[in-house]
């Protein structure tokens, strides 16, 4: 079972529940926060509280997806209280990409392991330890507040800098528009050139 936060067709939040491929609204559910908080002061599984709370109606999530309907998976009422980070080694080819960042091609021959790097081995050779032993911490990493969080398929949150007006959203032609019209206005650039981005 996975939950979604959707707004309804009536425009209220919702909160759906998915299992065997069909979606079907939590009665009384409007944020997952809210319902994971309750769970938790409770003592129960998400499961457990969907199953007493009951499902509603089936929805659509391909129809809701399309519609731009499909909320963040989690938000928070205080988008501060919310912590967007993440854990593990995720990825070698970042490890790797991470630890040649710290050195220049002919320190990596000869110097010992960057911090980053001893942290992502360390989590690879530790990091799921056997019944009985101490395993290693993963490593962690902190990539904002909930400020940055945004729903699928929607514009990427922007705050506008302190004492400046908003600016409304512009589509991505209008923006490409806009930087090859100040990227054409060189009289030593050809008509057909592209912008640097």
């Amino acid at each position: 079972m996975h939950l979604i936060q959707f707004i309804d067709d009536k425009g209220n939040r919702a909160v759906g529940a998915t299992e065997d491929g069909t979606t079907s609204t939590v009665t009384g559910v409007a944020s997952v926060y809210a319902f994971a908080a309750e769970a938790a002061e409770r003592g129960l599984s998400l499961r457990e509280v969907v199953i007493e709370k009951g499902l509603g109606a089936a929805v659509d999530k391909n129809k809701i997806a399309a519609e731009g309907r499909l909320l963040a998976p989690v938000d928070h009422p205080d988008t501060a209280h919310l912590y967007v980070t993440g854990t593990g080694p995720t990825h070698l080819g970042s490890a790797s990409t991470r630890d040649a960042m710290h050195k220049s091609n002919q320190e990596a021959a000869e110097a010992p392991l960057a911090d980053s790097m001893k942290m992502f081995r360390m989590g690879l050779e530790g990091g799921k330890p056997a019944p009985g032993q101490v395993g290693v911490q993963p490593e962690w990493f902190y990539k904002g507040n909930g400020n940055i969080v945004a729903a699928p398929a929607s514009r990427s949150p922007r705050r506008p800098s302190p004492g400046t007006q908003p600016r409304s959203p512009r589509s991505p032609a209008s923006i490409m528009s806009a930087r090859t019209a100040r990227c054409s206005g060189s009289a030593s650039r050809s008509a057909t050139s592209s912008p640097t981005m």
